[in-house]
């Protein structure tokens, strides 16, 4: 059996792109599953699931953070710095 793709119709193999993409995350799981049966790999699995929520608060904090000096640093250059100046050229 022989599949021809005509690469003119790019939406159509984008579809296909996404049809072959599903099923290789389809088959990964199916491994997963399966690794998950053996006893280091599922306390493996349990650690990274446990630390989902502490790493979730905690990106929440350096991102909030991030945000902090983000706007004390426009309050402080803001408009300090101009695109048409001569100094940048």
């Amino acid at each position: 059996m022989v599949f021809w793709i005509n690469y003119n119709n790019t939406l159509r193999y984008a579809q296909i792109i996404t049809y072959f993409e599903i099923i290789i995350f389809i088959r990964i799981l199916k491994i997963m599953t399966l690794l998950y049966e053996i006893n280091t790999m599922r306390v493996i699995f349990e650690t990274m699931r446990n630390l989902i929520v502490p790493l979730t608060a905690l990106v929440v904090v350096v991102l909030l953070i991030m945000y902090e000096f983000a706007v004390i640093g426009m309050f402080l250059f803001g408009g300090v710095i101009q695109t048409n100046s001569i100094a940048i050229l």
